[in-house]
């Protein structure tokens, strides 16, 4: 009796201190979730059970740049200023910035440099012009005008008047090539020793000769050798084109030393002396055309060179570098 009279004793006390255990674990809760509910996150404390999963709450929450009173939850869209810009080459033209809109029209943006450079004046192209003398001369003329033409160059062409005839086919093709053709006098004779009525003859019968075969009306000349004395000059009646850069294939008959020398030489404007005589020089023209060509240079005919220039060619002067 003694015995069953103590069992009851400790079985119900185990029962009071789960029991007391149990309520109070249950204020405990209670109390975290107020505090909770103050502290306003409207979150359930872990361990409450709600009977269902609950959505996180965003009526609080801002986004960034947000203005006071605005969320995401308020149906208002962030403005376009705020927004994060789109990476490069996104496309997607609503969200645009507004900056970049003006009247409703989306206005290109000029780089600086192009900017910069559109009213500014182009640098002009050097020129110079290629002349050929005491042609013609079928083997070598037609490799010139083979290369000329390929290349879109031009060149004047001064023919000695007694050589026409025989080499007419390759004059011909000269000027249906779109070539300058001029005259270099009949005989080739130095005009500083002639009369007046020889000099004139010179010129006039070499023109005459021209027009025979090839329309070109009234022609430039160069005087053999350069020389043109005061006698020479009031006889002319035309314009006379010495040179300013003398190859000296006429003095080498090397192609590699007219080549060297012509580029180490070469300038602007310059009217450059050739002899359409020479396969050097054939050879040499073959090499240097696509390479002025590359170094800038367009090469053209004398009247061209000087036209380009804005300097009339009158007749009994004399005339060598477009530019001086």
């Amino acid at each position: 009796m003694k015995d069953s009279t103590a069992v009851f004793r400790t079985e119900k006390r185990r029962q009071i201190f789960w029991g007391s255990l149990a309520v109070l674990s249950f204020c405990v809760m209670l109390a975290a979730a107020g505090m909770a509910r103050q502290a306003g996150t409207g979150k359930p404390v872990s361990g409450i059970p709600t009977g269902s999963v609950q959505e996180e709450n965003t009526e609080d929450f801002e986004m960034p740049g947000d203005t006071e009173g605005s969320g995401a939850a308020s149906g208002n869209s962030v403005s376009d200023e705020q927004m994060p810009a789109k990476p490069e080459g996104d496309a997607g033209g609503e969200d645009i910035k507004n900056e970049a809109v003006q009247g409703g029209e989306i206005e290109d943006e000029v780089p600086a440099d192009n900017a910069a450079g559109e009213n500014s004046e182009p640098e002009e192209t050097p020129m110079i012009a290629f002349t050929f003398d005491d042609g013609p001369y079928t083997p070598v003329t037609n490799r010139i005008i083979d290369v000329l033409s390929e290349y879109g160059a031009g060149a004047t062409f001064f023919v000695v008047g007694s050589r026409i005839e025989q080499y007419s086919d390759t004059l011909k093709r000269t000027y249906e090539s779109g070539f300058e053709v001029a005259s270099h006098t009949w005989s080739h004779d130095d005009l500083n020793k002639l009369s007046e009525d020889k000099i004139r003859e010179e010129f006039e019968r070499t023109e005459e000769k021209l027009n025979q075969y090839v329309p070109v009306g009234h022609v430039l000349a160069r005087p053999p050798y350069g020389n043109a004395n005061e006698t020479v000059r009031s006889v002319a009646d035309t314009a006379l084109i010495n040179w300013s850069l003398d190859s000296q294939d006429w003095k080498t008959r090397d192609s590699q030393s007219i080549i060297d020398h012509v580029l180490a030489t070469v300038k602007d404007g310059d009217v450059i002396l050739m002899h359409d005589l020479y396969e050097c020089t054939a050879e040499a023209v073959e090499y240097l055309v696509p390479e002025l060509m590359a170094r800038g240079y367009r090469i053209v005919s004398v009247s061209e060179l000087f036209a380009s220039r804005g300097r009339e060619l009158e007749k009994g002067e004399i005339y060598r570098n477009a530019l001086e």
